[in-house]
């Protein structure tokens, strides 16, 4: 329940505040998140780059994408520290930073 209306957020947002971007940048260590929002993303039209860690993210930052979506923790990266080479590297691109928490149900 938690994940299907975080991905609710994300769909809804995306829709009505990024109608003019083309290539948004995916940055997130969980797959399911990753996978989640890059479906709603290309069902919205969207060309998605997928980076699983902040070292790929990295790379990626040469394509210039539009838009960042940027997990906060990742295992090889900070994502402020990341966010912070973004807006280095490309001034005026917008940064979505996420933090998604798992909670698990004790039987």
């Amino acid at each position: 329940m938690q994940n299907n209306f975080a991905f609710f957020a994300v769909r809804n947002l995306f829709t009505v505040y990024c109608l003019p971007m083309t290539t948004i940048l995916v940055v997130d260590d969980d797959p399911a998140i990753l996978s989640g929002i890059t479906i709603l993303l290309e069902q919205a039209g969207y060309h998605v780059l997928q980076a699983s860690n902040g070292a790929d993210a990295r790379r990626l930052l040469a394509i210039k994408p539009d838009l960042v979506s940027l997990d906060i923790m990742l295992p090889d990266d900070d994502g402020i520290e990341l966010c912070r080479v973004i807006r280095q590297q490309t001034h005026d691109t917008p940064v979505l930073m996420n933090q998604y928490i798992t909670i698990k149900h004790q039987h």
